[in-house]
């Protein structure tokens, strides 16, 4: 089953020795990885070439948001691949050598997971750990799942080509495509499955995207939202009844005076 390794990139020249590396050491050999750089002003590209990646691409800023041009970076790559099986990774994150083999195993002996996310190793500036925590068990009438990292999510072609066709792209420019991917397919394909076993590294850094919205600032609350009215555009759009929570009335009341 080939394998397709979508990288997003913006900046992130300082990473990309372990990012890189950790797909090419991968124990699984029919891999295919696609490096999409989104016109970064450091030595990105020239570090990717050093690794001699065939499939290395820039794509033009298309947005003033940071999230909708990620986005649309790995939308551009997911065209261009080939794989039955997508796996994301940001570059300034890394895979544990056995991730691909053992997640694509998942996928071959059950046909009925979709979209499967592993637990990160959280990985703090000073080098230090941070727990992962998440919802074992699955309450679909909460509609909030776990929002597992990018470089955390991987999915069969068919699943991330249905998301792309039904993920209001350029509207929310705070949503990353994590928050939309595990919200959609919690919520409306109910085909979220979480791997317990911890193969994905994330390096939580100064310039991230979420580093930008810090705890109840003004850009933490337009975010949650976003993230409110995605979740209602959604469930509306597939006729799942819900109700308004006092946290969701709550936030627009607070949007509307911040």
């Amino acid at each position: 089953m080939l394998v397709s390794i979508l990288i997003s990139n913006y900046n992130k020249n300082k990473y990309l020795q372990k990012c890189i590396e950790s797909c090419l050491n991968q124990s699984y050999s029919n891999i295919e990885i696609f490096f999409g750089d989104n016109e970064s002003d450091d030595e990105s590209v020239s570090t990717a070439k050093k690794y001699g990646l065939k499939n290395i691409f820039t794509i033009k800023r298309k947005y003033n948001s940071s999230a909708l041009n990620q986005i649309h970076v790995i939308n551009e790559l997911f065209k261009k691949s080939k794989g039955d099986l997508i796996f994301l990774l940001d570059s300034d994150d890394y895979f544990e050598k056995e991730k691909i083999s053992k997640i694509t195993n998942i996928f071959i002996k059950d046909s009925s997971k979709n979209v499967i996310c592993d637990i990160p190793k959280i990985i703090n500036l000073n080098g230090s750990l941070k727990k992962f925590n998440y919802k074992t068990n699955i309450d679909f009438k909460k509609r909030w799942p776990t929002i597992f990292p990018t470089s955390c999510i991987a999915l069969r072609r068919t699943s991330l080509n249905d998301f792309f066709n039904f993920s209001f792209n350029e509207e929310y420019p705070d949503l990353e495509i994590d928050f939309r991917i595990t919200t959609y397919f919690y919520n409306i394909k109910k085909e979220l499955f979480i791997e317990k076993q911890i193969l994905t590294n994330y390096l939580q850094v100064e310039n991230s995207i979420s580093s930008k919205y810090k705890k109840y600032t003004f850009k933490w609350w337009k975010k949650r939202h976003q993230a409110f009215n995605f979740l209602k555009k959604i469930l509306d759009f597939h006729k799942i009844t819900h109700s308004k929570s006092i946290d969701y009335i709550v936030t627009s009341i607070l949007n509307k005076y911040i």
